[in-house]
């Protein structure tokens, strides 16, 4: 079955970026699903919905699921370049990973932490594992998991 990703906030900041990288399959190579490249279809995988004012709330959805590790993160676009900024982690963030029908983890952004990157979690076969961690390094979590 599918897995489902839902990203909500608050009012500011006005734009959350949900990111999924996982593995292509028969390769080595990762595919990084965000604003821009809403879908990778050939892993069946997309950014269903994306919201940039505030209030949001996005999707993004596994269709079929690969043998790797797949890493959902959220990005805080509006504070990109303030690695000092702790308006993420007061915004309110919630992520739920349902499977089917069925809400199978709930996440809440940890408060008081300066960065603009939340690594949220991973999923390795049937395994949701916790990382729930804010951050400023961007190329660890988009590239090397």
């Amino acid at each position: 079955g599918e897995t489902r990703i839902t990203l909500e906030w608050g009012t500011t900041p006005s734009d959350l970026d949900a990111h999924l990288v996982g593995p292509v399959e028969n390769s080595s190579t990762r595919f990084h699903i965000y604003y821009p490249e809403k879908g990778y279809l050939i892993n069946d995988a997309m950014l269903d919905k994306d919201d940039t004012e505030g209030n949001g709330f996005e999707t993004t959805t596994i269709y079929r699921q690969y043998e790797g590790r797949y890493v959902f993160s959220v990005f805080d676009f509006t504070n990109q370049y303030d690695y000092n900024s702790t308006a993420m982690s007061l915004s309110g963030a919630r992520v739920r990973v349902y499977q089917g029908n069925q809400c199978v983890a709930t996440f809440d952004i940890p408060t008081n932490k300066k960065g603009i990157l939340w690594e949220v979690f991973a999923i390795e076969g049937n395994r949701i594992i916790p990382i729930n961690n804010v951050t400023n390094h961007l190329d660890a979590q988009f590239y090397t998991y």
